[in-house]
């Protein structure tokens, strides 16, 4: 086999074992989660803080920039609308009702 040949079929071979591995979920901006969502972005950023929807974390300069996976965020919307709690995490406790108010005599 010709050397410039074999030194062609070795790059394509290479190129093709990239395609081999899966790509990482892509990365969805909060502005992206809000408009799939239906809701307003500050919300996004409320469940990534209280650790609601899982995110990563980009710090640039002074400011924080989050992005949710897609399948984070296709776990959390199907975890949310069972009634499940989400992954790791336990149902928050329940007391009666909104507010515990003691009895008081008058």
């Amino acid at each position: 086999m010709e050397p410039e040949l074999a030194q062609r079929l070795t790059a394509l071979d290479d190129a093709l074992a990239l395609l081999r591995f899966p790509l990482p979920p892509p990365l969805l901006s909060t502005s992206t989660v809000a408009k799939l969502v239906g809701i307003g972005e500050a919300t996004v950023r409320r469940w990534i803080v209280a650790g609601d929807l899982p995110a990563v974390r980009f710090d640039i300069g002074s400011r924080a920039y989050y992005r949710v996976r897609q399948t984070d965020l296709d776990a959390f919307l199907e975890a949310r609308k069972t009634g499940r709690p989400i992954a790791n995490e336990k149902a928050p406790e329940r007391t009666g009702g909104f507010l515990d108010i003691p009895d008081i005599e008058l």
